[in-house]
Order: C-alpha cells, then sequence, then structure tokens
C-alpha cells in the first residue's frame, strides 16, 4: 500500500473501501466523495459554527452556477432554528435577511464574489455566540442594507438607474423622486393650459376645452400648486424615517414620494369642486363662488390654504372625501 493510500486511509478512519474509491475518483479527475461529504458536513451548522468555509459556500455555489448555493440557504435557515429565543426585532431582521439570501441565490456566481461572508458576518451580529452577548442589530442592518444595495446593482433597469442616481440613499431618493414629481406637476399645467389657449383661438377643439376644464383657473392654479409644495413639505420633513427605512427598495420608495404630492394635487382638485359646488361651505367662504365676477383675492388665499393641507395631510383630504359622502348621502336619503 502506498503513502497516499495509507494516508487516505488514516482520514477515513482505516476505511479501505472508502480510500481504494476516493483514490480511483481522483485518479481518474472526478470529484472524491469523502470531499464532497466533508464539504456537506461542513455546510451544516454546529452549534455557532459560521456558514463560510470555502469547501461549504463558495465550491457549491460556482458549481451549480448561482452567488449562493442550495446549501448555503439550508446552513442559514438551521441556524435560525438552532439560535436561542430571539427579540421580535432581530428575528424581524432575520427574516429580511433569509429573503434577501434567497434573492441573491438567484444572481449568477460571481455576481457579489463575497455575499456568503457578509451574510455570515450578518448572522454573527444577530446570533453572537453566548447567552450573555447583546445583538448587534444596528451593524447587522447597516451591513445588510449596503448589501441589498449592492443586489439592486444587478437587477432591473429602473432599479439599477435609481440605485445608480441615487448613490443608494434613501434620502436621495426622495429628493429625486420630489423633483419628478414637481416636473410632471410643472408639465402637465403647462400642457393644459397650451392646449386651451390654442382650442381657444379656433383650434378645432373650444367647445371641447370648455367642457372639460371648466373650473376657474385661478383657483384651479392657486389650489393644485399649494397642494403639491404641501406634498413636497410632508415627505421632505420625514427624510430621517426613510433614511431608517426597514427594508430598502428603491423602486418603492421612489414610487411612494413620486405620487404622493400628486395624490394631494388631485385631491385638492376634488375639494375645490366641493366648495365650487356648495357640497361643504363654510362661513369665511360665503357667496365666493357666486356671480360671474373673479375670484376676490382672499378667497384665493383660503383656497391656498386648502390645497396646501390636502398635500400636506392626508387624513385632511379623506376628511373632506368623508364629508362630501356624507352630504351627498343625506341628500340622496332625504329625495327618496
Amino acid at each position: 500500500m502506498t503513502t497516499d493510500a495509507s494516508e487516505a486511509l488514516a482520514a477515513n478512519g482505516g476505511a479501505p473501501g472508502s480510500s481504494s474509491i476516493s483514490h480511483d475518483r481522483v485518479a481518474e479527475g472526478g470529484e472524491s466523495p469523502t470531499g464532497a461529504a466533508s464539504a456537506a458536513d461542513e455546510a451544516k451548522p454546529a452549534g455557532g459554527a459560521r456558514c463560510t468555509d470555502a469547501a461549504a459556500t463558495h465550491a457549491p455555489a460556482v458549481a451549480a452556477g448561482h452567488c449562493l448555493s442550495d446549501a448555503q440557504l439550508k446552513c442559514y435557515r438551521a441556524r435560525v432554528l438552532k439560535a436561542p429565543a430571539l427579540r421580535d426585532d432581530v428575528a424581524d431582521e432575520l427574516s429580511i435577511v433569509i429573503g434577501l439570501a434567497q434573492e441573491i441565490h438567484a444572481l449568477p456566481a460571481g455576481a457579489i464574489p463575497d455575499a456568503a461572508d457578509r451574510i455570515a458576518f450578518i448572522f454573527d451580529c444577530l446570533i453572537p455566540d453566548g447567552d450573555k452577548k447583546e445583538p448587534r442589530l444596528l451593524i447587522a442592518r447597516d451591513e445588510r442594507l449596503r448589501l441589498q444595495i449592492e443586489l439592486y446593482r444587478h437587477s432591473g433597469l429602473f432599479r439599477r438607474f435609481l440605485v445608480r442616481l441615487s448613490a443608494g440613499s434613501a434620502s436621495g431618493l426622495i429628493l429625486i423622486a420630489l423633483f419628478a414629481s414637481f416636473c410632471i406637476w410643472t408639465i402637465g399645467v403647462g400642457g393644459i393650459r397650451a392646449f386651451y389657449t390654442w382650442a381657444s383661438k379656433g383650434g378645432g377643439f373650444a367647445y371641447d376645452a370648455r367642457d372639460i376644464f371648466f373650473m376657474d383657473s385661478r383657483a384651479l392654479a392657486a389650489i393644485t400648486f399649494a397642494a403639491l409644495i404641501g406634498g413636497i413639505i410632508s415627505i421632505a420633513t420625514r427624510l430621517r424615517e426613510f433614511s431608517l427605512v426597514r427594508d430598502f427598495d428603491p423602486f418603492a420608495i421612489f414610487l411612494m414620494a413620486l405620487w404622493k404630492p400628486l395624490i394631494g394635487v388631485i385631491l385638492s382638485v376634488f375639494i375645490l369642486a366641493t366648495l365650487e359646488g356648495g357640497i361643504i361651505s363654510f362661513a369665511f367662504l360665503k357667496d365666493a363662488f357666486a356671480g360671474p365676477n373673479p375670484l376676490a383675492q382672499t378667497t384665493l388665499y383660503i383656497l391656498w390654504v386648502f390645497g396646501f393641507l390636502a398635500g400636506f395631510s392626508e387624513r385632511f383630504a379623506w376628511d373632506f372625501v368623508d364629508r362630501a359622502q356624507g352630504a351627498i348621502s343625506g341628500t340622496a336619503d332625504k329625495s327618496k
């Protein structure tokens, strides 16, 4: 028996069969079943063992064509199950990390080369060795957010564009979305005004334009612009909350910040309709919309305040919707 075979026997606990098979497979250039078993054993978490061994993490992932292997995912889940009782915030963070690992698993091999080590570091922060050690939740969350940003650099085109444009900052995304919201409002108002002006000069749609844009233009411009400003201020004052966001999704954050001011604009038009239609009335607006005379300057200031509140406070706007619904339902009931 050769020296190499003797060493193989010693490594396998003196089992001749397994040694010869291993030796023959290696000689043929195939994978040693003993090496595969060792890699599988290393992938299994033993107590607080990390899933970062090269044989157990990187090699299976590359062979399967994934950034993380199935064995690694099982290892992460098993470590969570073996962990002692966890605080709710730590368990919540672990749930996000498991989902993040699943998304990274779908990436091609080498997309995030150090993904396994970084996820293992997050696990070590959240499930430290020893019962007396406190979880380092803040450090784990920051590392997880950085890993999420890295993941989105390999996602769809629009997500990649948002991440690069904002440098992976939630606050940067919010500011970009607010600017886009302002641009949409400006283009919309300019387009409507240009269409109305063109139609009024005999462009062929004068009658349709008057039917569609029948509201007082000064009142409409005042209340919608104020609603846009109110929505922007509402989002801008909560930038710190967004910087502490639990789950960084650039697409969701961008859409939320983009639509919030625009929804306020739409609700402000509804508020203007209820006021001009007399469905909801206030003593300080009595006869403000009566007659063919242009609106008084004071009325425009009041409408500006209504618009700002509609954009700034969703509760204020939806209260108007509820009051209008109640007034119309009450009228309908009386007519029966």
